[in-house]
Parts: C-alpha cells; sequence; structure tokens
C-alpha cells in the first residue's frame, strides 16, 4: 500500500480544464447528472449484492444436496434391501514410460476417488 501511494503521489497528471471548481465558483453540473455513471453505480450495486448473496447462500444448496443423498440412501436400503457404503479408493489413472540408466520403465499414476459400494442384503429364507 504505502509502494502504490508513494508511486502514485509523484506522477504529475495534467489537470483537465473545467473539472475543479475555484472558490465559490458552483459547477454546472452534478457527477449524478451524468446518465453513465449513476447506471454504472446502480449495476455495481446489484452486481456486489449478488456476489454476496450466491456466497452466503451457497453452503445451504451443499447441506440440502447431502440430505437429499441421505434420503436416497435410506430408500434404497429400505424398500430394496440395499447396502449401501462409501470408501475412498485409490485407482491407477494411467502411465507413461520413464527412460533410465537402467532402461525403459512404466511409471503409474494414480488418483483418489470416493465410491459408493452397493451390495444386497443377504436374506436367509427358511422352509
Amino acid at each position: 500500500m504505502v509502494l502504490i501511494t508513494s508511486i502514485t503521489k509523484r506522477i504529475h497528471l495534467p489537470d483537465i480544464a473545467n473539472t475543479r471548481a475555484e472558490s465559490g465558483e458552483k459547477l454546472e453540473r452534478s457527477i449524478w447528472s451524468f446518465r453513465h455513471f449513476a447506471l454504472g453505480v446502480v449495476a455495481i450495486f446489484f452486481y456486489v449484492g449478488t456476489e454476496v448473496a450466491i456466497g452466503a447462500n451457497i453452503n445451504l444448496h451443499a447441506f440440502e444436496w447431502e440430505e437429499y443423498r441421505q434420503r436416497i440412501l435410506n430408500d434404497l436400503s429400505k424398500y430394496f434391501g440395499i447396502e449401501e457404503n462409501f470408501e475412498r479408493l485409490t485407482i491407477v489413472k494411467g502411465g507413461r514410460k520413464v527412460l533410465s540408466i537402467a532402461g525403459e520403465s512404466l511409471e503409474l499414476l494414480w488418483e483418489e476417488q470416493l465410491m459408493m459400494i452397493i451390495k444386497a442384503k443377504v436374506v436367509v429364507e427358511e422352509n
């Protein structure tokens, strides 16, 4: 901040004609009389309001999604006798050839993924 302040303080910009009021003089037009300025202020107001509202409510959407997913899993278990659980599995994503002094070898590229494991519950019927 100090660096930017010192740099901008040393820059000498020309004074634009008819932009400053002399002592006791009143300018002909207010800054609010410029349509682009006024509409720009309104647009920035709504843009910032929308950005803040989205940031404040996106976590609510994530919690609703989690509750919805849990209801589906409960229904699968209740009505269809399906048992489900989530596991983090490590899988091979790919491979690439590596050249070394000993010769050519294959390097495997690994990736972790969250997987849903679904199993049918075992039902034992007695005769």
